[in-house]
């Protein structure tokens, strides 16, 4: 599988080893890097984890929580979908050329265009860089509603032909929030 290059913490050099981890739920594969025992004692200004298994646990625990998001962007569930984002007004959500600041305002935007379509999470990783704190990666993949593919294998619009995919990647920050992780800040392309 290939990999992107993405955020690189400032205390892990590229020549540094890690451990990488994976999950497969369905057909999405979770992917997250662990730093090795030999680096346990590395930290952010003394708040990393110190446990291999802590960082899995969490990891696992993020990827379950992107999955349930999805499902419930998928059922049209756009409550259940926003219910990922942290309720303060520091919450961003950064998409083009727009920067939108608190879960209001978030909601505000994602009702208007609604959760129309099939999401899929194509690629996802992430990195905890601490107990309450993890940086994830991915790629995704939004059909809209109403197309079907052709026989070439593009998604058109059943009454039109036109084609409504798109495409990205994500970068979210997750903090553990009253035991549940929440999405803080969401750059999406």
């Amino acid at each position: 599988m290939h990999l992107c290059k993405y955020w690189i913490p400032r205390w892990r050099d590229e020549n540094s080893s890690a451990e990488t981890s994976e999950v497969v739920v369905g057909k999405i594969r979770f992917q997250s890097s662990i730093l090795s025992s030999s680096h346990s004692s590395a930290n952010f200004d003394g708040i990393g984890m110190t446990s291999a298994d802590s960082r899995s646990v969490a990891s696992s625990e993020i990827s379950t929580c992107f999955q349930t998001w999805t499902n419930a962007w998928n059922e049209g569930n756009i409550v259940g979908y926003l219910d990922g984002y942290a309720d303060s007004p520091l919450t961003r959500y950064v998409s083009g050329k727009k920067v939108i600041n608190g879960k209001d305002n978030i909601i505000k935007m994602f009702e208007e265009r609604g959760a129309r379509g099939n999401l899929s999470l194509v690629h996802f990783e992430s990195d905890c860089i601490s107990e309450h704190d993890a940086i994830c990666f991915g790629q995704y993949k939004l059909v809209e509603c109403a197309v079907k593919e052709d026989d070439r294998g593009r998604i058109k619009d059943v009454n039109t032909g036109e084609e409504h995919m798109y495409e990205g990647c994500f970068t979210v920050h997750v903090r553990k929030l009253q035991n549940t992780w929440k999405i803080i800040s969401d750059h999406s392309s």
